[in-house]
């Protein structure tokens, strides 16, 4: 198996992960291609993805959005899925609140190393932007299933509040 970390995605790359999200989330929580395109074009190293044998395996979106945006995610009264493109911005040099959207892995490559060597690709990107003063402030995530929020755990997430959809949120504060 070769395995390739991709961290600018093209339009076929966000058509697989909307497949890929299918296998894991319902409703509204399933990528809209064209809302995901959106924010890929306003910020072009949101996604980070694990491609094995040419094939995408797993994802995550990671997005910096406004300070507004980010508390109003923080207390639970707006969801991830609500985002539109004036709450997406650009890394940039200086402060950025970002919101740890979604992390996907397929289910036949969860038994295996593909979540570390996807986790591996989001921190070397994270580690270059610190080189170039992008420096990430504050995370939040929305865990809509079990296995965020034990990920936000194991990451020492700090639980803030319960949604309006019952899912949690943590927050990180770097």
């Amino acid at each position: 198996m070769r395995f390739e970390i991709i961290n600018k995605a093209t339009d076929s790359d966000i058509l697989e992960m909307i497949e890929l999200d299918k296998c894991c989330y319902v409703g509204n929580d399933v990528g809209d291609f064209k809302k995901c395109v959106a924010w890929r074009n306003i910020c072009p190293e949101i996604y980070t993805a694990i491609k094995i044998d040419g094939k995408i395996v797993g994802d995550i979106n990671f997005m910096p959005i406004t300070k507004t945006c980010y508390n109003q995610i923080r207390l639970g009264k707006k969801k991830d899925y609500e985002i539109d493109i004036s709450d997406v911005l650009n890394f940039q040099k200086g402060d950025n609140y970002c919101l740890f959207m979604s992390i996907v892995i397929s289910k036949d490559f969860r038994s295996t190393k593909a979540l570390g060597y996807l986790l591996d690709g989001l921190k070397l990107k994270l580690n270059n932007f610190n080189k170039q003063g992008i420096i990430i402030k504050n995370i939040v995530a929305d865990c809509i299933t079990p296995e965020g929020e034990s990920l936000a755990k194991r990451f020492n997430g700090n639980y803030v509040c319960k949604t309006k959809t019952n899912s949690k949120i943590y927050e990180f504060l770097i």
